[in-house]
């Protein structure tokens, strides 16, 4: 399997594997973690996590074989890093899907998720502290 359909987005990719048993058991995405014994993916790592809940977003979560994981926690999707501006249309895209699913659960870690890297670019945008004006606090 390699990158193709670039128009289509990951959760859009994770609706159509839905249909396609050997695509779901053949589906790796992690190249950083550990993948446990007769698994391709450690579904742990940022990659895992993220396309495990696009999968749980599609539906098709809990037959995929090439997944350790087979239904996704909070506290699961709490290991996404959030930091980068280009995470937001990957998080963004999985709110409704997940609310429509029943996971509010999830769709609520990554409304954190999102406020999280709106705080941390506004926090950048004014630039370092150190070059901020001072302003003296009850003046």
């Amino acid at each position: 399997v390699r990158h193709a359909d670039l128009e289509r987005g990951r959760l859009a990719k994770a609706v159509l594997l839905g249909d396609w048993p050997a695509g779901l058991a053949a589906l790796r995405v992690c190249w950083e973690g550990d993948p446990p014994e007769g698994f391709v993916n450690c579904g742990v790592c940022h990659t895992c996590v993220l396309t495990l809940l696009e999968l749980e977003a599609a539906g098709c979560l809990a037959r995929c074989p090439s997944c350790p994981v087979r239904a996704i926690t909070p506290e699961l999707a709490e290991r996404l890093k959030s930091v980068q501006r280009t995470s937001i249309p990957f998080f963004a895209e999985l709110v409704e899907p997940l609310e429509g699913r029943g996971r509010g659960d999830l769709a609520a870690v990554l409304r954190r998720k999102l406020a999280g890297i709106e705080t941390h670019l506004a926090r950048q945008a004014r630039g370092p502290w150190w070059k901020r004006p001072f302003a003296r606090r009850g003046t």
